[in-house]
């Protein structure tokens, strides 16, 4: 596979994210996340998701999320700034398109912890940032992408972006 410029989240406003088209408020933080995101059509979820909106840190601890909709995995908003995802145990995000979304330059996305993230789809990049920051410090992750080329990591090329790997395993295949 090819690490390219592409782009994965999708950040709509201040320290919005959303999973599968899901925008995790307060609310659905406190009441579970993982219980709205199995009434979402097309997605089923497992494990356990949680996310502090004050240190804006989500955690997956064992999580699957797939989504059989053209919905984003997991997208950040174009002021979200720095958020960190904090991994436990074995974590999936499968789907029909980019599992890891970004649009914007401003954004910082870090991804550690001592579990593993794999990001597989179907079509589309399994990970794309309009620019920004993404930051895998002392992890593994592994970007899969089924159909769509052969791109793994994707970066808007007019944007600019930076992939810090800080002592992480990360492999991108098709």
């Amino acid at each position: 596979a090819v690490l390219c410029c592409a782009s994965v989240m999708t950040v709509k406003a201040a320290n919005e994210i959303s999973i599968a088209g899901l925008t995790i408020t307060d609310e659905i933080a406190a009441s579970g996340i993982v219980d709205a995101l199995n009434q979402v059509d097309g997605v089923t979820a497992t494990g356990t998701i949680t996310y502090n909106s004050a240190t804006k840190t989500m955690t997956l601890n064992n999580a699957s999320v797939i989504a059989s909709n053209a919905k984003r995995l997991l997208a950040f908003s174009t002021w979200a700034g720095e958020v960190s995802i904090v991994l436990e145990g074995n974590n999936t995000n499968s789907g029909y398109v980019e599992g890891l979304y970004s649009n914007t330059y401003q954004n910082k996305i870090t991804i550690s912890g001592a579990g593993n993230l794999t990001i597989s789809v179907l079509n589309w990049y399994p990970a794309f940032l309009m620019g920004g920051r993404l930051i895998i410090d002392n992890t593994t992750v592994s970007i899969i992408c089924e159909n769509y080329h052969q791109y793994g990591i994707g970066y808007n090329s007019g944007a600019g972006g930076e992939l810090i790997c800080n002592k992480a395993n990360l492999t991108a295949t098709n």
